[in-house]
């Protein structure tokens, strides 16, 4: 298992085990930009088609909205297999719908990647501007079979039963132990956010959380407060700015009393923060596309996977001590302005309405 902060370096490895490909190649991710990035990746899979790999990419409907019905059928003529997830309801402007927001990639059954990036220029840096802080990795092993498998639910009948008869590795006796962790609220899959919750209850030194879009359910904010009080060292890194109107100052909201707890709240400054990772006393990480809100938990597809192992851990720690923490700014609890806390309250009662409504208004096309 290979640990990658985002950038250039990941998208290189990506393109390496395209190209290796001997079997198929399975990916799904929430937005393929019409960039330098996304034309990289679909020539990449149009060139193994060609060779003869068999090449499945669902695309979700709302990330993906650039994508026409000639894109589609241009694909389709160079060998891809293409699926644009989930109905959309649009009034006027306001586009709702259940989201494919997982980023999952699976090679010839052998090689996985599960993560938060998307295939875009602001997660590689292939157009020269500083990338998106996120974080991915890569695994090899039989693991990479029940991810398939899983994964496959979201395919037609046809297609689903092509990928699940894939050949995979041999289970090894030796290795890490892998867990694959899914939410989908309509197949009352609730993993993500279980075990998070349940590693969190269990910590008894730390809790590490890296969020690009936090906004816990009021239980979920009660835990980390209580955790705090309790001694246990609570650190949260966000972003200091998003790409998501709203989402700051609806943030911001929980900050008072997550400092008043005790917890430790830094900012990512150099670009936007879009990693989703936590690690619990320095043995358990997950990393994935899982946000700590109620849109991941009711209105998307998210797929994580957690691992109970101190080396690697401390091998993102070692990154994240090198390449982040000096680039992040404490947060000091102080006074904040009648005008500041009024914002914070409207953009979370607007964020808090928006949620609801999509989690009102989801549909599912299987």
């Amino acid at each position: 298992m290979t640990l990658y902060q985002g950038g250039s370096s990941y998208f290189e490895a990506l393109f390496t085990r395209i190209n290796e490909a001997h079997s198929f190649i399975h990916i799904q991710v929430y937005i393929l930009a019409n960039d330098q990035t996304g034309n990289r990746l679909l020539q990449a899979l149009f060139e193994a088609a060609e060779r003869g790999i068999k090449v499945f990419l669902m695309l979700d409907a709302f990330g993906c909205s650039w994508v026409r019905a000639e894109h589609f059928q241009a694909w389709k003529e160079k060998g891809l297999q293409i699926k644009l997830f989930s109905r959309r309801l649009r009034i006027q402007r306001l586009v709702l719908g259940r989201r494919q927001h997982s980023k999952i990639v699976v090679i010839d059954n052998e090689w996985m990647s599960v993560g938060g990036l998307n295939i875009a220029d602001r997660y590689s840096g292939f157009d020269g501007a500083l990338p998106w802080l996120d974080i991915a990795c890569w695994v090899y092993g039989p693991a990479a079979k029940l991810l398939n498998g899983r994964c496959a639910v979201y395919w037609p009948r046809k297609i689903r039963r092509q990928l699940r008869n894939q050949p995979g590795l041999p289970a090894q006796k030796e290795g890490i132990t892998l867990r694959i962790l899914m939410n989908d609220w309509l197949r009352n899959r609730f993993e993500v956010r279980s075990a998070y919750r349940q590693a969190f209850e269990g910590a008894e030194e730390e809790i590490l959380l890296i969020a690009a879009y936090f906004f816990p359910s009021p239980s979920m904010l009660r835990l980390l407060s209580e955790k705090a009080k309790a001694g246990v060292k609570v650190r949260l890194v966000f972003s200091a700015v998003s790409d998501v109107p709203f989402m700051k100052p609806a943030m911001e909201y929980f900050y008072n009393r997550l400092l008043g707890a005790g917890a430790e709240i830094f900012e990512w400054r150099e670009s936007i923060l879009h990693a989703k990772v936590a690690i619990v006393d320095h043995s358990w990480l997950t990393i994935g596309s899982y946000n700590l809100n109620q849109l991941s938990d009711y209105g998307s597809l998210e797929t994580n996977i957690s691992v109970e192992n101190r080396e690697l851990t401390a091998n993102l720690l070692n990154q994240l001590e090198g390449e982040v923490y000096p680039k992040i700014r404490k947060i000091e609890a102080g006074h904040s302005t009648w005008f500041m806390l009024f914002k914070r309250y409207i953009s979370y009662l607007a964020l808090r309405f928006s949620l609801n409504l999509l989690f009102l208004t989801n549909r599912h096309k299987r």
